[in-house]
């Protein structure tokens, strides 16, 4: 350990310096390995001049201010020196590496707090813990520096020169538990008897239920006598098996096994209690995007270790599937449960929750596919769509294909099968040890479940492709049974039924009401209708948003009109009568623009006013100033004269007889 003398700060005018504030100074003449130094708060400091309050005195005042922002704190009574020390010298801390463990000083609210870094972001950032209060805090790197021990009290003060590090949270990361300071995991909050919501959030600390967190050499001397108990535990486990194995002979098999069960029991008992059913967490609720900034509003939470499960995997999705379970992020409340019930466009769904059995509409954005966190592995849950399809065809369907479709996934979702080695690689991520209770087979189990769920998508797949060929032959026997009321003779029918919109919106038009027409003008008139609905189409296509109601009306009337004669309407009007809610919402939101401008003017009306005031107060303060320093003349004048008074008084009482 190196140590380098570097002397007290002067009190000298300009010295900069560093002053900590304690409800007993005396605490920090106690060596840094015996008091916790993660409570330590340094302020940048400076000595300032000041003129004195005596017009007289010609001698400056000496104060203490600290270097905020605002540069209004001062202090007068600085007494002790131990609370000062000198800016620690750079050519120190650029010795010292900062890396996960150590303990850093963080440039934070105009002071250097003290913390230990959990996670290293990037090159150029670092996620800091802080003791007390409990909380985490991303730094740029250049905003921290390395801690450095300040001994005041010996003859020749000075810095210790090694970097420090917070050897408890090393060791029990070494023991790669779950869920670690930094880490993004997932908490539960109950609603209500019937539901529980997942919310993003991220662990701020790790603490045994037991423990309290007075003393750092406290708690190590407490974990090594933990750990020597523990150790002498297993020992006498050991012995106590041993000596039984010695007296049993060899009995019957299930009696042998029902001792190693005990046995795995036991140990594992003993792990779940040491290493997850003992520690507590204290959690920060984050928004959906993982943002977790302090809030005053959702202050931290202390949960146990089954109320935690980790982030559960990122899946690429195109477009959810009707009746797919998912999860939905509802209002801020967390990740909800619930099915696709339907598509309302491209990027909105609606979702039954399956607690309140509500329908909502939901972004796309707001979704993920619903994944279960079950003996240390995400599961999947199947549709009712999926566990039902496949096994309603017949022999003879099923004999129709001679070989099976390749294995797809459901359209627009991207699924990773989970082989035996991502199991093993997922064991490593989470040991065994740290996971809950009942583990044994996941592998097999997650393998069983993945073998399922591709022979769940095959008969899904069978099932689509035939459903689509009968939709299509029925189709082709309903345009073969029709009957139009006219003969297609002109050659514009196949320049018709080539145009691109009807192509996309298919038309299969009856035109039955033209048989009250006259024979000659039937199959004309059903031209014009064609026409007509492809003019209407691109109608709505060209709407915009200031458009008169009028004009959503004549369309509404006209779609209307057209399908009388067998045309399917359904989607431009379902688009129609989008446009015109969103045209209400744009009138409601145009109100209350006007609404908000109203009340922004009179609110600048009102500072303009309270300026004016502000400025005539300034001028009569200014006044008053001028008058303050008149009476301050009048009275040191009034002084003088009590002075030379005191002096004839003496000079008369003195003189001689």
């Amino acid at each position: 350990m190196r140590y380098y003398g570097s002397g007290m700060p002067s009190m000298e005018e300009g010295c900069e310096f560093e002053i900590s504030y304690k409800k007993d100074p005396r605490s920090l003449r106690i060596m840094s390995t015996s008091r916790n130094i993660l409570e330590d708060i340094w302020y940048k400091a400076i000595v300032v001049a000041e003129p004195p309050k005596n017009p007289k005195s010609r001698r400056s005042v000496l104060y203490v201010r600290l270097l905020k922002k605002d540069f209004s704190t001062t202090l007068n009574d600085h007494t002790f020196k131990e609370l000062r020390r000198p800016i620690p010298p750079k050519h120190l801390l650029d010795r010292i590496p900062i890396k996960i463990g150590s303990i850093v000083e963080a440039d934070y609210k105009d002071a250097w707090v003290t913390g230990f870094v959990v996670k290293e972001i990037d090159d150029d950032k670092c996620l800091v813990c802080f003791d007390s209060p409990p909380d985490i805090i991303q730094f740029e790197r250049k905003l921290l520096r390395p801690y450095l021990e300040w001994l005041g009290e010996r003859r020749d003060p000075g810095w210790f020169g090694t970097s420090r590090r917070n050897e408890k949270f090393l060791g029990r990361l070494a023991e790669e538990p779950m869920f670690s300071p930094g880490t993004m995991v997932e908490v539960s909050s109950k609603i209500n008897e019937t539901e529980v919501v997942w919310l993003p959030a991220m662990v701020i600390k790790e603490f045994k239920a037991d423990d309290n967190d007075k003393d750092d050499d406290k708690d190590d001397d407490d974990d090594d006598d933990d750990d020597d108990d523990d150790s002498k535990d297993d020992d006498d486990d050991k012995d106590d098996d041993e000596d039984d194995d010695d007296e049993k002979n060899d009995g019957d098999k299930d009696d042998n096994k029902d001792d190693d069960d005990k046995d795995d029991d036991k140990d594992d008992d003993g792990d779940d209690s040491d290493d997850d059913d003992e520690y507590k967490y204290i959690v920060r609720v984050c928004d959906k995007s993982l943002s977790c900034k302090s809030s005053k509003s959702e202050p931290n939470r202390i949960v146990d270790f089954r109320s935690l499960r980790p982030t559960p995997p990122s899946i690429s999705v195109d477009e959810y599937q009707s009746e797919e379970y998912v999860e939905v992020f509802h209002d801020g409340m967390g990740w909800r449960q619930g099915r696709v019930m339907g598509t309302l466009s491209q990027k909105l769904y609606t979702v039954l929750l399956e607690a309140t059995k509500k329908e909502l509409a939901f972004k796309h954005s707001d979704l993920r596919p619903l994944r279960v966190w079950e003996d240390g592995v995400w599961k999947t849950r199947e549709s009712p769509l999926t566990q039902k399809s496949g096994y309603k065809m017949s022999d003879s369907v099923m004999n129709a294909n001679e070989s099976d479709p390749p294995v797809t996934p459901p359209p627009g979702i991207t699924i990773t099968p989970l082989k035996q080695e991502e199991v093993e690689t997922q064991r490593k991520t989470f040991p065994k040890k740290t996971l809950p209770r009942n583990q044994n087979g996941s592998g097999n189990d997650s393998t069983r479940e993945n073998e399922n769920i591709e022979d769940v998508n095959r008969k899904r797949k069978r099932e689509e492709n035939l459903c689509s060929v009968a939709s299509a032959e029925e189709d082709k026997a309903k345009d073969t049974r029709m009957v139009l009321p006219f003969e297609k003779k002109l050659r514009i029918w196949k320049t018709l039924e080539s145009m691109e919109v009807f192509k996309t919106v298919p038309q299969s038009p009856h035109f039955s009401p033209l048989v009250e027409s006259r024979e000659d003008t039937r199959e004309m008139s059903a031209v014009g209708m064609m026409l007509t609905f492809s003019g209407l189409l691109d109608e709505v296509k060209a709407l915009q948003h200031d458009d008169p109601i009028s004009s959503f009306d004549s369309l509404n009337d006209s779609f209307s009109k057209l399908e009388k004669h067998g045309f399917n309407v359904k989607v431009p009007l379902l688009r129609l009568n989008k446009l015109l809610s969103l045209r209400d919402r744009q009138s409601k939101k145009t109100e209350e623009l006007k609404d908000a401008e109203k009340v922004t003017a009179e609110k600048e009306s009102v500072k303009a006013e309270n300026e004016r005031k502000i400025l005539e107060l300034q001028r009569l303060n200014e006044e008053m100033d001028k008058e303050i320093a008149q009476s301050k003349s009048c009275a040191g004048k009034i002084v003088q004269q009590l002075d030379d008074v005191k002096l004839e008084f003496k000079a008369t009482a003195s003189a001689p007889w």
